[in-house]
């Protein structure tokens, strides 16, 4: 799949509650993709503050083939993931290896 990168603006928020007691916001992007198509979507994640103004001016990643598929070109939404899931197998991965070095009498 190909993205792109481009520029939306944020129009609103949609508010969510996690919690009885919180209240988190995930912001809603309009932008128009290179054939001209307005798009608006909300992004995949948010947080407990309202980190942009509605008004602003915020960068995307969307696919050319269905640009209905967008997100923000962020950290978080690129690396947050595969970051997470690194650091939980690292320490499986660190007593495999040494279970196989164990086994064959390298250690």
């Amino acid at each position: 799949m190909h993205w792109k990168r481009g520029n939306g603006t944020v129009v609103d928020y949609v508010v969510y509650t996690p919690t009885s007691y919180n209240k988190g916001y995930t912001p809603k992007i309009q932008f128009t993709s290179d054939d001209g198509k307005e798009v608006i979507f909300v992004a995949s994640t948010g947080s407990n503050i309202q980190r942009y103004r509605i008004g602003d001016i915020v960068k995307l990643r969307y696919s050319a083939d269905n640009p209905d598929k967008a997100d923000l070109d962020s950290f978080t939404n690129l690396w947050l993931g595969p970051i997470f899931l690194t650091l939980l197998a690292l320490p499986f991965s660190g007593a495999g290896l040494f279970l196989i070095f164990k086994l064959i009498g390298l250690i």
